[in-house]
């Protein structure tokens, strides 16, 4: 039957520590006491056919209902959110098929 394996030589995993790389600021909301919620992201990938990020809602920040142009995995690690309408805290895992929509996302009190 030959060699089953799915290995392909020159492809190897990668390794990054999310320490290791900065946030960039992607949204920002002035709230109505005015101070300001942000949404920040850290990219361990960014290719045309692959996408990683490490994600992070300041308390109360909103974000429309949107799309992405890929499969979307969305795993809560700390805190909590409203999600579509569901209350999601940590633990929580929601996977977002490539032409779905998802949200509003908005984040609890502790972000």
């Amino acid at each position: 039957m030959g060699n089953t394996s799915p290995k392909l030589n020159g492809v190897e995993a990668t390794f990054w520590h999310v320490d290791d790389i900065d946030w960039t600021p992607v949204q920002k909301q002035r709230n109505a006491d005015g101070t300001v919620a942000v949404v920040r992201e850290k990219w361990p990938i960014m290719r045309p056919d692959f996408l990683s990020a490490y994600v992070h809602y300041d308390p109360g920040m909103v974000v429309r209902r949107h799309g992405h142009r890929s499969n979307h995995l969305v795993f809560v690690l700390d805190g909590g959110a409203w999600i579509g309408g569901d209350w999601c805290t940590a633990g929580t895992h929601i996977h977002v098929p490539l032409g779905a929509t998802f949200g509003p996302i908005v984040a609890g009190p502790h972000g």
